[in-house]
């Protein structure tokens, strides 16, 4: 698969800087690396809820389960 690659400027206020600044001198990476995987973060973390949402949806109490090993006997 081909990497689409995306250059983003942010600006941030002088305390988010400062934190950021902090979280990557703690991990060793440099500033956009951190914010890249906190980006990441936020949308695993999003998309967590999202599917969270649909699970309760679906989710039916007083429902007949079916084990695994009767459906797929041998």
């Amino acid at each position: 698969m081909t990497k689409l690659k995306i250059n983003v400027n942010l600006d941030f206020d002088s305390q988010i800087k400062k934190h950021l600044i902090h979280l990557a001198e703690q991990e060793r990476i440099s500033i956009s690396d951190m914010v890249k995987d906190l980006t990441i973060e936020a949308l695993e973390y999003r998309e967590d809820r999202y599917l969270s949402a649909i699970a309760e949806i679906r989710d039916i109490s007083n429902v007949n389960k079916v084990k695994h090993r009767d459906v797929f006997e041998d």
